[in-house]
C-alpha cells in the first residue's frame, strides 16, 4: 500500500509512464508504416530515396532500417560508401534484434 503522502507522486509517475508508453507505441506504428516507402524506392532503383527514408527511421532507432542502411553502404548504394559508416548501423541493429 502506498502511503497517503506519496499517492499524488505515484499517480503522477503512472500518468507520465502511460503517456511515454503511448507516444512510443504510436511512433513505432508510424515507423512501421513509413518503412515500406523505403522498400518501394529501393525496388524502383531510387536508392537515394530509400536511403533517405530508412536513415530517418534508423536515427529514431528502427532496427530494420538500421540494418538496411548498413547493407546499402556495403553495396555502395548509400550516399557515401565508407565501411566506417556502415558499422555503426549494424551494431545497434544486431544488439536490438
Amino acid at each position: 500500500m502506498i502511503p497517503v503522502s506519496l499517492r499524488p507522486l505515484a499517480l503522477a509517475m503512472i500518468m507520465v509512464l502511460t503517456t511515454l508508453t503511448t507516444a512510443w507505441a504510436q511512433s513505432n506504428v508510424a515507423d512501421e508504416r513509413a518503412f515500406p516507402r523505403g522498400a518501394d524506392d529501393y525496388a524502383a532503383g531510387d536508392f537515394a530515396g530509400a536511403h533517405s527514408e530508412w536513415r530517418e527511421l534508423a536515427l529514431k532507432g528502427h532496427v530494420r532500417s538500421m540494418n538496411n542502411v548498413g547493407i546499402m553502404y556495403t553495396q555502395g548504394k548509400g550516399k557515401v560508401t565508407l565501411r566506417l559508416i556502415q558499422a555503426p548501423w549494424w551494431g545497434p541493429a544486431g544488439a536490438i534484434g
